[in-house]
């Protein structure tokens, strides 16, 4: 299994792009960062698009990639809550901001096909095995379990808590790419939007440790890039206290498994 960060931000600036994930070339992982992480070749080829909730930064370049493949004959599977699904279908495929892909350019073969999930259901999806788990956050929201063979993969998306699910799956992920949004000066801010700062993420951690589990490297994604600074600083002083190798990812970055 192949994984790319396309993005690993909550903000886009000159240098960062929303978290965003590319997975054997073909599936994605959230849609922040399709259109200014992948080439055009790529974008041709992609095949689903796995949703974890509904929130701007993560949906964004769904209605974009529609017009810009719209010709290519393909449809991509969108798979995601029906909450995210719904809210979608009537904020941005609504006709009037952009055009609804789900019947476009034909309803036959439109653009997107929507797949409804639910949360601890698995499902089958292009040679991977796909188990969603529910996460913590300010709109219904699931991370997802990827498995290839030996390999597996935890992604939380956005979340203020909750990791023991994704931690005491078995066989256990190889690589945990999760949230830290605020640095630890920004701790009241994380709990009441239902996100994760380093201290935060250690609590999490330490509780996995007790119980036996084994801890995955630690990839940071969704990180502030106005707090980059403290961020970076704190996840490393975290991983000396667990002794885990926890890396902050930048765009581009590739965790081969």
């Amino acid at each position: 299994m192949k994984i790319r960060v396309l993005g690993a931000h909550n903000l886009e600036t000159l240098h960062t792009r929303h978290t965003c994930f590319l997975v054997d070339d073909s599936l994605a992982i959230d849609a922040g960062s399709l259109m200014t992480g992948l080439t055009d070749p790529e974008k041709n080829s992609l095949k689903a698009i796995l949703l974890t909730h509904r929130h701007f930064d993560h949906v964004r370049d769904i209605p974009s990639l529609g017009l810009h493949t719209m010709d290519n004959g393909a449809t991509v599977d969108l798979y995601g809550l029906s909450d995210t699904l719904d809210a979608l279908t009537t904020h941005l495929l609504d006709g009037l901001l952009y055009p609804n892909f789900t019947l476009r350019p034909t309803p036959e073969r439109p653009k997107y096909r929507l797949h409804p999930i639910a949360p601890e259901r698995p499902f089958n999806l292009l040679g991977l095995q796909i188990l969603p788990l529910p996460v913590p956050h300010g709109a219904p929201a699931v991370g997802y379990l990827v498995r290839k063979g030996s390999a597996t993969a935890a992604f939380t998306g956005d979340t203020g808590g909750g990791l023991l699910p994704f931690l005491s799956a078995t066989p256990p992920p190889q690589y945990l790419f999760v949230e830290v949004t605020f640095s630890n000066d920004g701790i009241d801010r994380a709990r009441a939007s239902q996100h994760l700062t380093p201290s935060l993420l250690a609590d999490e951690l330490l509780s996995a440790q007790q119980k036996g589990l084994p801890l995955p490297q630690i990839v940071a994604v969704h990180r502030d890039p106005r707090h980059e600074k403290a961020i970076t600083h704190q996840l490393a002083e975290l991983s000396k206290t667990l002794n885990i190798p926890i890396t902050p990812a930048s765009a581009n970055h590739q965790f081969p498994l």
